[in-house]
């Protein structure tokens, strides 16, 4: 009976005695914002057509070197032009100390063929349409966090105007 009782003793304090460690990560999710569209075009993006789409494509590498990974490629992007942020149906996260590469494009019917650099594909149908097109870089210190700011802004510009 001692043994029995001791052998239970030794196992309930192996149960409570564990090594694992939990360690909790804080991954900074990659949000696009501010996108802004300059205005001198036959297509007014500010007034009767506004932006509520976009597509984009980037890249991402070890600021110590290595090669670049892509990690959008014509992911959608929704919201609208004056709101701050957007959503994006691809989810990715800040690496630490990497550099990042974004292009972005707005076409309506379009569809960019590889990553970066973009190539894009566009015919002219009724001679009113426009192509936006924006590149943006950032680059992480060893937390994670974007050296200039926590949303990637796009500044479009007109490809056809």
């Amino acid at each position: 009976m001692k043994k029995v009782l001791f052998l239970l003793l030794a196992a309930a304090a192996m149960v409570g005695c564990s090594n694992e460690e939990v360690v909790e990560l804080n991954k900074k999710e990659i949000a696009f914002g501010e996108a802004f569209v300059e205005n001198a075009t036959r297509a007014d993006y500010s007034t009767d057509k506004s932006v509520t789409a976009f597509k984009v494509y980037g890249t991402v590498e070890p600021t110590a070197g290595g090669s670049a990974t892509q990690i959008y490629n014509g992911a959608n992007v929704t919201g609208t032009i004056y709101n701050t942020a957007w959503n994006c149906d691809v989810t990715q996260y800040w690496l630490p100390k990497s550099t990042y590469h974004f292009a972005a494009i707005v076409d309506g019917e379009a569809a960019a063929t590889t990553a970066l650099p973009v190539t894009i594909p566009f015919t002219l149908t009724t001679g009113d349409e426009d192509l936006l097109y924006a590149t943006a870089d950032e680059t992480t210190d060893e937390a994670a966090t974007p050296t200039t700011s926590t949303l990637v802004a796009f500044n479009f510009e007109h490809l056809l105007a």
